[in-house]
């Protein structure tokens, strides 16, 4: 529903019109030529943010007024409250006559100054933006109706679309690939949140259904604010698809291609990306995200409370930008992103009163954050660095294998969820899943991080419903033949040396697996593979389970498949001795982290298992839990668990930790075979220890 009120505005707009016209051939040096807003112009003005709005879902009032704060054109939709009509008119009224977005004035009073409460005239509600035109206010856009975030968004939408030229569909040609600036090749549907000299930040969105043309992206990390499935034709006239999860964080290393939403919702995420002309490395703006769990129940009031840390946190003087992002269908889910400064002002809003109550607000409520914060965003080679890495050392015998001085370096980050490490010798790579991002990763000393496969875990063309589709554990045979454990797909496969996939296991008992998640080859060819249902939307509940457990597996030689272990709840990470006569597995779950130890018979089967060792001293909130493993030549086991990777001797004593103080996944040897690779969190870093790898 649509109510103008134009007739006021664009009578006084004819009678200043009129004032201000020559009279004969005498000049009126006294008067300025002004830019006025016509009502075609407010209209189209409308017409970008209602659109800005259904992207959205949601209903709102859009408000434009002229430069004297009078109101030219008012839309309502359907789902819009009446009560948000004279909301719109205030803040756009307040954003022209002030000539500044009516956000300023929210914030001043939110930081003591009650003065602006007595500003004639002033509606101090966010969502109100000017409209300008070469440097000058010609009026602005009001909007209310949502939170006031999204209201200012949908205002700055329309404002964009008013203040830049029309874009021209018809004639835009595919990008240069050596266009100077990678930005200028971009459709429309993309937004600069933030840009200086060396980083850019941007918004994108793409509607159902709808198409990109073919243009140039940088090597970036892209995090994903919805769940949406994405098709790409590259140059060479082949696709990829991309299943998208919301808070799913990806990298690319950049391509030139066209772009098609092909799932049966909106596309919407953020790209953060170094400058193609800005030298290594990256100095200055800090990009945080941070992934938020709150509490079935709760929802309304987390929400709140995160609201509420909105303008004191904008206030401060590092915090370029604070949005806040709340996932469709998962009302105890949010994502907050946030751009500082500069490190220092990240550190500095941590200790902000405001902050430290939300600290305890969250301890006493139980949810959990998640923080990536990403200080560089190039390909690979740009990527690698000195991470925040420990050795806590529990025990002298560690000196011996992982020496004091031992250095830590990062290959590769921006990774939705890395998993899976195995050093491919043939190949002198690393390859890697990343879980949430459907595809296996490829690291190699001289050109850094390519895409290996993708998708790699769930080949479907609809959207997958849960948030890990890829692949997760990977090995490689004595034949040099890839497995992969699919999650998505439910099976373990096998990619043969000329890249075709032939299905290991996918069934027991005449039941679909849950999901496969780790796998290790014996000496003798039997492979082992770990099956819980962390793959599964729903995890243990999800009603496509069909095993009654979740168990370790035996496919011997021969293709047959047997349950070795189904007494541990959480099955994950698998690794055999030196020997193969002791297979290790750990418990992947909070109320028991442990790590276990099974007796090899010579047929394969295991006997009954022992806690070799329990973690739940290190298990904390937002560090993980008992994971991936592999052995030393030596028997000494370094398993990934809670904030890091534990080491302990072939006896179960703890001789340290490689702390990474995040939830890290898995290690693989590599390289010479005394180099170390640990998959923890969004990175893959690199220790060089004085051992080597029993296997790599």
């Amino acid at each position: 529903m649509s109510r103008s009120r134009s007739l006021f505005a664009a009578v006084l707009a004819a009678a200043s019109l009129a004032a201000a016209a020559p009279t004969g051939a005498r000049e009126n040096e006294g008067l300025l030529a002004k830019k006025r807003l016509s009502l075609a112009g407010a209209r189209r003005i409308v017409g970008a943010a209602e659109e800005a709005a259904r992207r959205r879902g949601v209903g709102v009032v859009v408000v434009v007024v002229d430069e004297s704060g009078h109101v030219v054109e008012l839309s309502r939709m359907d789902a819009a409250q009446v009560a948000s009509v004279d909301v719109g008119i205030g803040k756009a009224r307040t954003a022209a006559i002030y000539r500044r977005p009516s956000r300023v004035f929210e914030e001043q009073i939110a930081n003591g100054r009650i003065a602006a409460l007595a500003l004639a005239g002033a509606t101090p509600l966010q969502g109100g933006v000017p409209v300008v035109v070469d440097g000058e206010v010609v009026g602005a856009v009001g909007v209310s109706g949502d939170s006031p975030q999204v209201d200012e968004e949908i205002a700055l939408a329309g404002a964009r679309a008013f203040a830049e030229p029309e874009p021209e569909r018809a004639t835009a040609s595919a990008p240069s690939p050596a266009a100077a600036d990678p930005l200028e090749a971009y459709p429309d549907n993309y937004r600069v949140l933030f840009e200086n000299e060396r980083v850019r930040v941007l918004d994108f969105r793409l509607a159902k259904g709808a198409s990109e043309k073919p243009h140039a992206h940088p090597a970036h990390v892209a995090v994903f604010l919805a769940d949406f499935t994405i098709r790409f034709t590259l140059p060479d006239g082949s696709t990829r698809m991309r299943n998208a999860r919301f808070g799913e964080i990806a990298y690319s290393p950049g391509a030139i291609h066209a772009s098609e939403n092909v799932g049966n919702t909106d596309a919407h995420g953020i790209l953060v990306e170094l400058k193609s002309e800005a030298p290594a490395p990256l100095a200055g703006a800090v990009t945080a995200f941070t992934r938020i769990h709150g509490t079935a129940g709760n929802e309304a009031d987390l929400e709140r409370h995160l609201v509420s840390l909105a303008e004191p946190t904008r206030a401060e003087a590092g915090c370029l930008r604070y949005d806040l992002y709340r996932e469709a269908g998962r009302p105890h889910e949010f994502l907050r992103h946030e751009i500082w400064s500069d490190a220092a002002a990240l550190e500095a809003h941590k200790s902000t009163p405001h902050l430290r109550a939300s600290f305890e607000k969250r301890r006493r409520e139980g949810w959990t954050t998640e923080v990536t914060l990403f200080e560089r965003v190039a390909d690979g080679r740009a990527a690698a660095g000195s991470p925040s890495v420990e050795i806590e050392r529990l025990d002298p015998r560690l000196d011996a294998i992982v020496p004091p001085g031992a250095a830590v370096d990062r290959v590769a980050d921006g990774i939705g969820w890395a998993e899976g490490p195995a050093w491919d010798a043939s190949a002198g790579a690393l390859l890697f899943s990343d879980v949430r991002g459907n595809s296996i990763l490829r690291w190699r000393p001289d050109d850094g991080v390519a895409t290996f496969l993708a998708p790699s875990g769930y080949l479907g063309k609809t959207p997958f419903a849960g948030r890990e589709p890829g692949s997760n554990g990977l090995a490689l045979d004595a034949a040099g033949r890839l497995l992969v454990c699919q999650h998505g797909e439910r099976r373990v496969v096998r990619r043969e040396l000329g890249g075709a996939l032939t299905v290991l296991a996918d069934r027991y008992a005449g039941r679909r697996l849950n999901s496969p998640n780790d796998v290790v080859v014996r000496p003798d060819g039997a492979v082992y593979f770990t099956d819980p249902p962390f793959g599964l939307p729903a995890s243990f509940d999800d009603p496509a389970k069909e095993l009654p457990f979740q168990g370790v597996f035996r496919l011997a030689p021969d293709g047959a498949l047997a349950a070795v272990v189904e007494d541990l709840r959480a099955p994950n990470g698998l690794a055999f001795s030196p020997d193969g006569k002791t297979l290790y597995v750990s418990n992947a779950e909070s109320e028991r982290p442990v790590w276990m130890a099974y007796d090899v018979r010579d047929d394969g089967t295991v006997g009954r298992g022992r806690v070799f060792a329990d973690a739940l001293a290190y298990v904390k909130p937002g560090e993980g839990v008992p994971d991936g493993m592999k052995v030393d030549r030596l028997g000494n086991l370094f398993a990934a668990g809670p904030g890091g990777v534990h080491v302990f001797a072939p006896d179960g004593a703890r001789l340290g930790r490689i702390v990474t103080g995040v939830p890290t996944a898995n290690v693989a040897w590599g390289e010479d075979g005394g180099t170390l690779f640990v998959a923890a969190n969004h990175e893959i870093l690199r220790l060089r220890t004085a051992t080597a790898g029993a296997t790599p």
